[in-house]
């Protein structure tokens, strides 16, 4: 986890919200990482303007995804969200680790090593207002604000303004160049692979696994005849 982070030392406290931006995407088409990198430079330029508002406020950046990248490290277990578990997966492990980003003038520059998860923002807020622990994941989590170094005065090297970056336009027209055709036939090997995987457990995980309008019915010889094909 990179960070940068001050405890604020005031009672009034904001959890805002994604704000909106200025491209052009739906779900259908095909998109960059421009909308995400726009937010972050909206949000911290609107911050740093205000240099009130910025000697006191933590901004937080948690990523949700990790966009797809290999982690060599086996994801750790954890304690389920209040022992919400399911026949299908029983929630005491985590995912593949993603980037965190905590970004203040009272913090200098580092980064941490510390096993976190996103609860740990939450374990956070609770310790530092003495909230009751919000569910069983946030009471075991590791808070960061003991492992951050904090400066002794606001630290005046932050920059004053980050350039917004330009949205790319959306080509779908464009054709795909030799790295992307390649990942497109590894991803229909690997489907191959996990419809014969699912084929030998069941009919019904073989149905699953096949992509829509490639599927037949469960049972009757219409099935054998249309796999054939």
């Amino acid at each position: 986890m990179s960070s940068d982070r001050r405890s604020p030392s005031s009672t009034t406290h904001s959890l805002s919200p994604p704000i909106s931006v200025r491209t052009k995407t739906t779900s259908t088409r095909q998109v960059t990482c421009y909308g995400g990198e726009i937010i972050l430079a909206q949000v911290y330029n609107a911050i740093r303007a205000n240099q009130a508002l910025w000697q006191k406020t933590l901004l937080v950046i948690l990523y949700d995804e990790h966009g797809g990248f290999y982690d060599h490290a086996s994801p750790p277990a954890c304690i389920a969200p209040d022992e919400h578990v399911s026949s299908n997966f029983d929630f005491r492990r985590l995912g593949v680790r993603v980037s965190a980003v905590l970004v203040s003038p009272w913090l200098s520059p580092q980064m941490l090593q510390d096993d976190f998860d996103h609860t740990s923002l939450l374990k956070f807020l609770t310790d530092r207002w003495g909230l009751a622990p919000l569910g069983a994941r946030t009471a075991a989590a590791e808070s960061f604000a003991a492992n951050c170094k904090t400066a002794a005065a606001p630290r005046t090297d932050t920059p004053v303004n980050i350039t917004e970056p330009d949205a790319l336009p959306n080509l779908e027209d464009q054709p795909l160049n030799p790295n992307q055709l390649a990942l497109v036939g590894f991803s229909r090997f690997l489907e191959t692979k996990n419809v014969a995987m699912a084929a030998r457990l069941s009919p019904a995980a073989e149905q699953a696994m096949t992509p829509p309008g490639r599927q037949a019915p469960l049972s009757g010889p219409s099935k054998r005849t249309a796999m054939a094909r």
